[in-house]
């Protein structure tokens, strides 16, 4: 029986295919309304309450579990931040109604796509080579801090349905066409910057970066061709030539719950180089 294995959600991304462990990984989908877009439905509804993406119930969290404990022993679970969805005190709720509490940890990563799926391709490893749960969470623990994300989220209207601000704030920033930018830190979602123009995006995303001596990972999260990024992966080789640089899609959870103009930036400071170096591909 394989000691460990890590439970996450469908809104991680790898850095690469094949990371060691990839087969003690398992994960549980939000639910999609593929029909209409979820703000849509939010203001057809007239529900105030309904939040961008729906956990999945707890009877079947408790399901996964049980199957999941039919070969492991311990469960590790690591959820995209609380800041962007309320899966992480769900799963809590469920741990609480399950039998054998000891057996299952979880984590709010406080981050989501790559900076996740960065910390779930380290507790592979370390569950790989047999490391225990408590261990896995330390070391987790003290990576979640080296991880940073900047969100550029122009489509108000899915914020509002999820939540994250008022309609009437919507409408408004909407009408100015602006592009917000959020940050993601300490599980809240902050609005720290406006700009007009894909362009200026870029120079704010370079101006973050310069903040570090020597990231270890850089990665851009963007729908299909929104965003040309060959002069901002040109700087970063020019000034960090140690450091990795990933594009990634947007997945569809994360299309669903901040609208498909979004754009990210996850920064991965160097301080998990020593650990990582293996689980990125150049």
């Amino acid at each position: 029986m394989r000691r460990v294995c890590i439970l996450t959600d469908n809104s991680v991304e790898f850095t690469r295919q094949g990371y060691a462990g990839n087969e003690l990984v398992f994960t549980f989908p939000f639910s999609v309304q593929s029909e209409l877009p979820q703000h849509v439905k939010a203001r057809e509804s007239g529900n105030e309450e309904q939040f961008g993406l729906e956990p999945p119930p707890i009877n079947e969290i408790l399901k996964l579990f049980r199957k999941l404990h039919q070969d492991h022993s311990e469960i590790l679970v690591i959820t995209l931040s609380s800041a962007l969805s309320s899966l992480s005190s769900v799963v809590e709720k469920a741990i609480g109604q399950y039998g054998d509490l000891g057996s299952i940890q979880t984590i709010d990563s406080h981050t989501t796509s790559i900076g996740l799926g960065m910390l779930v391709q380290m507790a592979a490893e370390l569950a790989s080579l047999g490391t225990t749960s408590q261990e896995i969470e330390q070391q987790l623990r003290i990576s979640i801090p080296h991880i940073y994300s900047l969100l550029c989220l122009p489509d108000l209207s899915y914020l509002a349905s999820a939540n994250f601000l008022s309609p009437a704030q919507a409408v408004v920033g909407e009408m100015l066409d602006v592009l917000p930018i959020f940050s993601l830190e300490n599980g809240c979602l902050t609005c720290i910057q406006k700009v007009r123009t894909h362009r200026h995006l870029l120079e704010t995303f370079q101006e973050f970066v310069d903040e570090f001596i020597d990231p270890f990972y850089v990665a851009i999260i963007n729908n299909a061709n929104h965003l040309r990024t060959t002069t901002f992966r040109d700087y970063l080789i020019t000034n960090f030539p140690r450091t990795s640089f990933g594009e990634h899609i947007l997945g569809t959870p994360l299309f669903e719950l901040l609208g498909p103009r979004s754009i990210g930036l996850i920064v991965i400071e160097n301080n998990l180089r020593g650990t990582n170096e293996n689980r990125v591909s150049h």
